[in-house]
């Protein structure tokens, strides 16, 4: 059935416009950043007049800055009132027509990892960085105090030389858990371990050398980099390789979040979408889940093996009823973290464990300390809906579960980010 759509007609010039730039790039752009099923071309005139008499040529004999310029964008019509003043507000010189049409068809394919932005379009800029010299400990505090989880160390000309990271300070620097549980284990272990960092510099704990990437390289091909180097973060160059930012899974998934389209959205408008991407895609069924009644014990053994930070929870039929984090653990056992940081010492083969407050914790069952209802997905799920949740909830892995509740499996960054940016199915872990 035909579907009523809108044309939009800019007869323009390229002459500037209100902020100095060309109206078409502009008027591009804006159209982009609307996220409406929206099609746009722009045509360059080779010759053309003007309502003031300007001829504008691309002939010797007539010598032109302002070429004519065409743009026409079509849309679905019910959209024409959110873009029609948007489109009018940058043009400054022009004629902008409006013509009513209708589609037999509009299909699409789906691209989540947008081909024409490039690593500087999406990178964090300026990113802190320290020196080989600098000490672990400074390094630590600073990773403490900032929402980023890696540092990039450069040389004396600002080129990056290596990266110190969370696994490079539990591998190498001697800090048994991630840097971001520190502030629940209360003062004085945290102290410890400040004590045992000193003496100790980056270049002692630093990965090196370091994969970069160009600030001008496409986004697509600095996401193969980040996955096929098994990295959550990369630094970014300038063509003197000097640093200039850092491209994290996170900054990727944030761009997707962004510009995908609303599926939903676009199934109203009866807009055939292909190359849709859904979790089922990329489900990892290996993942560690512990049944209801497992011990503390337990947990942190799993949590440990797993090198993860959160445990399903399942009941005896193997349906997802909670979640456990290790920030779970530390702060439902606030009282007896002295306990608790024996316990968590003695699961991953870094101390003994005893005292009474440690009996405390040995009481308790995955039940008490888990976190009920948690997100989850199903199969069915579209995978940028499953990176809107991972954005808003600040999750790195999502519990995927049929219709009945049963866990099914996990659906990692990684594995999605792999489909994003290739269309490939295959799974790997987040």
């Amino acid at each position: 059935m035909p579907v009523p759509y809108a044309v939009i007609e800019v007869f323009t010039s390229e002459r500037p416009g209100r902020k100095g730039k060309a109206p078409a790039a502009e008027i591009v752009r804006k159209i982009a950043s609307l996220r409406v099923p929206a099609r746009a071309i722009v045509q360059r005139g080779s010759s053309g007049s003007f309502e003031n008499g300007e001829v504008a040529s691309t002939s010797l004999e007539v010598l032109s800055f302002a070429l004519p310029v065409k743009i026409e964008i079509v849309l679905p019509e019910r959209f024409l009132d959110q873009v029609l003043p948007a489109v009018e507000a940058l043009v400054s010189e022009g004629v902008v027509l409006v013509r009513r049409s209708e589609a037999s068809l509009h299909s699409m394919e789906s691209q989540l990892v947008p081909r024409h932005l490039t690593t500087a379009d999406v990178m964090t800029p300026h990113p802190v960085s320290v020196t080989g010299a600098t000490s672990v400990r400074q390094a630590l505090e600073i990773l403490l105090k900032s929402p980023f989880h890696g540092l990039p160390v450069v040389d004396s000309d600002g080129r990056p030389v290596g990266i110190v990271t969370q696994g490079d300070l539990i591998r190498k620097g001697g800090i048994p858990i991630r840097f971001g549980l520190l502030p629940e284990l209360g003062a004085e272990p945290a102290a410890g371990l400040m004590e045992d960092l000193e003496g100790k510099v980056c270049r002692d704990v630093m990965t090196s050398p370091v994969v970069t990437v160009k600030a001008g390289d496409p986004l697509p091909h600095a996401v193969r980099v980040l996955l096929d180097r098994g990295l959550k973060r990369l630094p970014v160059t300038d063509d003197a390789g000097r640093l200039v930012g850092m491209l994290a899974r996170l900054d990727i998934i944030r761009v997707i979040t962004l510009t995908a389209p609303d599926l939903a959205a676009l199934a109203r408008e009866e807009i055939r979408i292909g190359g849709v991407r859904l979790v089922k895609d990329v489900l990892e069924t290996r993942t560690s889940a512990v049944e209801e009644g497992a011990s503390i014990e337990e947990v942190l053994r799993q949590l440990a093996a797993a090198s993860a930070q959160r445990l399903s929870v399942v009941d005896s039929e193997g349906r997802l009823v909670g979640i456990i984090s290790d920030r779970d653990v530390l702060v439902r056992f606030a009282e007896s973290r002295k306990g608790l940081w024996r316990l968590l010492a003695s699961s991953l083969g870094i101390g003994s464990a005893g005292g009474e407050s440690t009996e405390t914790a040995r009481k308790a069952t995955a039940a008490s300390i888990m976190t009920r209802n948690p997100v989850t997905v199903t199969p069915e799920t579209p995978i940028q809906d499953a990176f809107k949740l991972m954005l808003e909830r600040g999750l790195k892995r999502l519990p995927v579960v049929d219709s009945n509740g049963k866990l099914l499996g996990m659906a990692g960054r990684d594995a999605l980010l792999r489909c994003a940016v290739s269309g490939a199915g295959s799974a790997s872990s987040g």
